[in-house]
């Protein structure tokens, strides 16, 4: 968490173009490191896994995914 305060923060004091995209990694990641640990600990605990209506973890990696490469695109349009 501290990690993802100090990127945000950094983003937010140099480049605030990428800072909504720079958010987006930091939640998308954190939520994924949250969604595993919580498989890890029902896999610890033989607690049964969980019927998803809808699917989180997919749509976490959709959100990384997508920022990572806005940001991308972003960086290199504006280098030069």
């Amino acid at each position: 968490m501290y990690q993802s305060q100090s990127t945000i923060r950094n983003v937010n004091d140099s480049d605030k173009p990428e800072l909504g995209w720079v958010v987006d990694e930091q939640a998308a990641s954190r939520g994924l490191e949250a969604w595993q640990i919580a498989v890890d600990l029902r896999k610890v605990y033989g607690i049964a896994a969980i019927e998803l209506e809808w699917d989180y973890p997919d749509y976490l990696r959709t959100v990384l995914d997508r920022a990572a490469k806005q940001r991308r695109e972003y960086r290199q349009r504006n280098v030069a």
